[in-house]
C-alpha cells in the first residue's frame, strides 16, 4: 500500500491509500486524485472484466474510412432494402440504445448524409478483411468521442464508420450483447470511466478507447438477473423506436446496475429492486409491433405506480450514497 497525499496550509494531509496490486500498465495514476477513489477502489475489486463476455475491438481502421467515403450513398429513409443496402453511422449518429439512421444527418469526411448506405454486394467483395466481416456480425456499436452512448445491430446490418467502437457476437452462440449494452449505458459505466481515466478528457466527456471498455470491472451476475436486463433493453428499444418515452425503463436498468454493484448498501437501505421484477414478460419475436407495446404500457403501468415496491425502492435508493455520488445528486 501507498498513501496519496495533498498538501495545504503547509501541511500533508492524507487523501486516500491505493494497493500496488491496482497498478498495471500503462500505469496511468490520474485516478489516484479522484475524489471518489474509494468508489473506484470497491470497483475494481470486483472478480469480471467486461472483455470476458464481449471484447470491445476498434471498428474501423483509417485507410478503411477513407475507402469507405467512395461506396457512400445517400438514399430515402424508406428505400432501405437489407438485402441490397447496408447502413452506416458514426459517432454523430450513435444514441443510446438505437442508432440515429435516417433521422440526423452523418458527417462524413466532409460531406453530410441523412440515410447513408452503401451497396451491400460492393462492400463485401471490396471488403474482405476482418471490417468487412465484422461489419456484418450483430454487435453493439459505441460512441468514440465525449459520451459512452451504445446502441444495438441485432442484424448485421450497419457498418461502423470512423471513430467507433465494437463489440461483436460471440461465436459459441450466446449472446451477451444487450445484457452489455444495459451496462455500457448506464451512468454506472460512465462514472467509472470519467473518474479512472480523467487524463482521458474531451469537450467535457472522454475520449474513449478499447482498453477503457474491455477492464469495466463487473460483479459475478447470475444468470436470471442477466435476463431481466435483457427485457428490458428490449422494452427500451421497442419504445425508442416507436418515438415514445423510454426513461422509466432506463432509470430502472441504472437502479438494477447499482443493485448488482453496491449489494450490501442498497440492502442495508432496503431498496432492493430485482426480486420484484421475475414475472413481468419477455416481449416476443412473433408478436405484432402493437401487441409489444400493449405489453410494455401493461408493464409500465403496475411498475411506475409510486405505490409499487419498484418505484418506492427506485425513490429509496437516491439516499444511498453511492448513488447519490453517481447521480450527481451529493
Amino acid at each position: 500500500m501507498f498513501d496519496i497525499v495533498k498538501f495545504k496550509d503547509n501541511e500533508c494531509l492524507k487523501v486516500s491509500s491505493i494497493s500496488k496490486k491496482k497498478l498495471k500498465e500503462p500505469y496511468a495514476f490520474d485516478w489516484f486524485f479522484s475524489n471518489h477513489i474509494d468508489i473506484i477502489n470497491r470497483l475494481e475489486a470486483y472478480p469480471k472484466r467486461l472483455s470476458e463476455y464481449g471484447t470491445c475491438e476498434n471498428a474501423c481502421a483509417t485507410s478503411d474510412a477513407y475507402k469507405l467515403k467512395d461506396f457512400l450513398l445517400d438514399i430515402s429513409k424508406d428505400k432501405f432494402d437489407p438485402k441490397k443496402h447496408l447502413k452506416i453511422i458514426n459517432t454523430g449518429t450513435i444514441d443510446k440504445y438505437i442508432p440515429r439512421w435516417g433521422n440526423a444527418p452523418m458527417t462524413y469526411l466532409g460531406d453530410k448524409y441523412l440515410a447513408p448506405v452503401v451497396n451491400k454486394k460492393m462492400f463485401l467483395n471490396s471488403f474482405t478483411n476482418t471490417y468487412g466481416i465484422k461489419s456484418v456480425k450483430p454487435k453493439v456499436i459505441i460512441k468514440g468521442l465525449t459520451l459512452l452512448d451504445a446502441c444495438i445491430d441485432e442484424n448485421g446490418i450497419i457498418i461502423p464508420g470512423k471513430t467507433t467502437l465494437i463489440i461483436t457476437e460471440n461465436n459459441q452462440g450466446n449472446s451477451n450483447l444487450k445484457f452489455l449494452l444495459s451496462l455500457l449505458n448506464s451512468k454506472l459505466s460512465l462514472f467509472y470511466i470519467k473518474e479512472k481515466y480523467r487524463g482521458s478528457s474531451y469537450n467535457e466527456g472522454i475520449n474513449f478507447n478499447v482498453d477503457m471498455i474491455n477492464n469495466i470491472p463487473l460483479p459475478v451476475i447470475e444468470l436470471p438477473n442477466k435476463r431481466t436486463l435483457e427485457k428490458l433493453i428490449d422494452f427500451i428499444i421497442q419504445q425508442k423506436n416507436n418515438a415514445r418515452d423510454a426513461v422509466f425503463f432506463i432509470k430502472l436498468i441504472d437502479a438494477i446496475v447499482y443493485e448488482l454493484y453496491f449489494t450490501q448498501a442498497i440492502k442495508s437501505a432496503h431498496c432492493e429492486i430485482l426480486k420484484y421484477l421475475n414475472s413481468f414478460p419477455r416481449l416476443k419475436d412473433d408478436w405484432s409491433n402493437k401487441k409489444k407495446l400493449v405489453s410494455i404500457d401493461k408493464v409500465y403501468k403496475v411498475l411506475s405506480d409510486p405505490k409499487h415496491p419498484v418505484s418506492v425502492a427506485m425513490e429509496k435508493m437516491k439516499t444511498v450514497p453511492e448513488v447519490r455520488i453517481i447521480e450527481g445528486l451529493s
